[in-house]
């Protein structure tokens, strides 16, 4: 699960230049929708708590991607996937822990800029 997340979908295997326009945005659109479902899975596993709360905000500020370029819109549409999934345990660990409301108050208002 973990190197499929850290693989980044526009790198899939097939997407070389021989492959007809159709067929190459075909082969992106499918490594996308993967690894939309692999972010949405490390939500559940979260949720269920089969992950811990540094592996969950290492892998939210790698969807944000890098903080001095635009964000890029998958990983902004992959990150809102993951952060309905992950939700509730979410809003429970802000509740309990003062840091982590913090970090995901911050998320929030990065995600709030993104829409700006």
């Amino acid at each position: 699960c973990q190197e499929e997340f850290e693989r980044d979908p526009r790198r899939a295997p097939g997407l070389g230049g021989g492959l007809p326009r159709q067929q190459r945005e075909k082969t992106m659109r499918a490594a996308f929708l993967r690894y939309t479902g692999h972010v949405k899975l490390i939500g559940h596993l979260f949720r269920v708590s089969l992950l811990s709360d540094n592996i969950i905000h290492s892998c939210v500020q790698d969807l944000f991607g890098d903080p001095s370029g635009p964000p890029d819109e998958e990983k902004t549409e992959c990150l809102c996937a993951f952060l309905v999934a992950a939700g509730p345990k979410l809003e429970t660990g802000c509740a309990n822990s003062p840091l982590f409301g913090r970090l995901i108050k911050n998320y929030f208002k990065k995600l709030a800029a993104f829409a700006q």
